[in-house]
Order: structure tokens, then sequence, then C-alpha cells
């Protein structure tokens, strides 16, 4: 759900560092978002959107260790791009930076190598469309929405600057586009799911 607190306003990162900390936002085109949707229809994050994120962050961090590469979990900042449109800065839930260079104090600057997104009731709007968009034209290689209910992940590979899309259930593995040795077991990703 976007806000817009004064009609004509575009956010810039500075004006997304003075909102209050009640509330976790995003900035896509300069547009305020709540991360997680409307926070009037959800009490909190569900328990089993939170298994599946460590669950990914920690099978992510064996894998690509010694590889160079970080895989982080929201809530980091991470500035996509800023354009004449507007800033976007977006906290995905899993993401991976390969380039230390775009790792600062205070935030993390430019395209990550794979961003991860764990869907609940109030994010699939968001998560499906407005950022598989900004996702999709800022040049993410590869982009995963995983749905805990269905037990499944979408894999969106760009392929001449459009996401062609692979699914996965339990039964199936998933070897990452851009590292070809990285092989991850849907199973484990879902397996224990009790919340």
């Amino acid at each position: 759900m976007a806000l817009r607190k004064e009609e004509e306003k575009l956010y810039t990162y500075e004006d997304y560092l003075a909102l209050d900390d009640e509330h976790s936002y995003e900035v896509i085109d300069g547009l305020l978002y709540y991360k997680n949707g409307d926070p009037s229809a959800m009490a909190g994050v569900r328990p089993k959107h939170q298994i599946i994120v460590g669950k990914l962050l920690r099978t992510l961090g064996d894998k690509f260790k010694g590889k160079g590469c970080i895989p982080f979990s929201s809530p980091v900042d991470v500035i996509l791009a800023t354009s004449v449109f507007g800033d976007i800065i977006v906290q995905p839930d899993v993401f991976v930076i390969c380039d230390k260079n775009q790792i600062n104090e205070k935030n993390v600057t430019g395209v990550p190598a794979l961003i991860i997104e764990v869907l609940s009731p109030s994010s699939a709007k968001m998560d499906r469309l407005i950022k598989y968009k900004k996702y999709e034209q800022a040049g993410v290689a590869e982009y995963w929405i995983v749905d805990p209910d269905a037990r499944l992940i979408e894999v969106y590979t760009l392929v001449a600057g459009r996401y062609q899309r692979a699914a996965y259930d339990e039964d199936d593995t998933i070897t990452l586009s851009q590292f070809s040795d990285i092989i991850i077991d849907v199973t484990q990703i879902f397996e224990d799911m009790t919340a």
C-alpha cells in the first residue's frame, strides 16, 4: 500500500531516513510504501515467514562460503537505483551481495546478485507486481518468490532484460543461474514447517 504524506512529494533516501521507526518502509520511484503492506491488516510477521527466511539465510551462508559473496536478511536497506522517477529503496527478505564495494556503514548500494522475497498475505501484491518489475528493470539477475503456503519457489532469471520463470516444489533442487556449483535442495527450505 503506497503512502503519500504530501500529494506531490517524492521521497529521497534522506526523507526515508527521517521517518519514524514505528513501521518498516520502502521507497519505490519516490513513493513511500509500508514494507509488509497495510499495517492495519497484519498483527506482525508470521512465524512461518521468519522460519523460511532463517533457513534461506543459513543455507546461502553455507553455500557461498569462500566465494566472496555475502547473504543478508531484512531489515537492511538496499538503494537499488536513483532515477528521474525517484529513489528505489527496498528491504528484501534475503539478498546476496558479491561486490563488497556495494556495502557501506548505513546500507547496500546497487544491484544484488540474488534477491528473495517470502510471500505473506499482506506483501504478495507488492512482491509479485511492483518489486518484480523494479527488480527486472534494475537488472537483478535472479529473483525468487517463495510461497510458504504452496511450498513453492518461483525463480525468475534475467535473460535479455526480461525475467524467465521456473517453479520448484519440495521434490526439486535449484541451481543458481550465476553460480552453477550452488545447488539448493528445496525440501530443506520447507521441512519442519509447523507454523
